[in-house]
């Protein structure tokens, strides 16, 4: 079935593509939290070590620190001062996490590993925003990462097939396939 393509600014389905929020003006606010927050971590960082906790203590303070960083990610994808169409580093964690703030249907666990990635900031946010609409509204779809890919499920197979078909996830340097009712992200290499 070949699907219709979908005017410049809407999904597969015609509907108008989600906008994520960008508040550029918040910049140096922005800027200030994450300082704070690299501090937060690097604390987190010398306690582990400087008192050699082991176990339970030690998995929490691992917890913490992907936490901050997703949070750390967050703000910088929301205050950045520099274009969203520049290409940079980011947690691929940190783009669903603020797509589900504009209606996208995917939880994060914010203390799941990071998933880093090369790309286009504005071209990954509108995929991501769009991504996360094909998962069924009340089936609470998860992102898990595993081991060098990202899961998420349950996603409704069609729409996700037809949005998928589009080749969007190679621009952004990620394969994208579905496995039963999942999605399964990896960075390409």
């Amino acid at each position: 079935m070949v699907m219709p393509e979908a005017p410049k600014g809407a999904n597969v389905s015609g509907e108008a593509r989600p906008e994520l929020p960008r508040a550029p003006e918040l910049a140096g606010l922005g800027h200030d939290l994450r300082s704070l927050l690299a501090a937060a971590t690097t604390n987190l960082e010398f306690v582990r070590v400087s008192e050699g906790l082991e176990g339970e203590p030690a998995d929490i303070l691992a917890e913490v620190d992907r936490e901050l960083r997703l949070a750390a990610d967050v703000l910088e994808l929301v205050t950045s001062s520099r274009p969203a169409e520049r290409v940079s580093a980011v947690d691929l964690r940190a783009a669903f996490w603020l797509a589900r703030r504009v209606g996208g249907r995917v939880v994060v666990d914010a203390a799941s590993e990071p998933f880093p990635i090369r790309v286009n900031v504005a071209a990954l946010l509108a995929w991501v925003a769009e991504l996360a609409m094909t998962c069924p509204p009340r089936a609470g779809a998860q992102l898990v990462r595993e081991s060098e890919e990202l899961r998420i499920a349950p996603v409704d197979l069609e729409p996700t097939r037809a949005f998928l078909a589009d080749g969007r996830a190679e621009e952004l340097g990620l394969t994208a396939e579905l496995s039963a009712d999942a999605i399964v992200l990896r960075a390409r290499m």
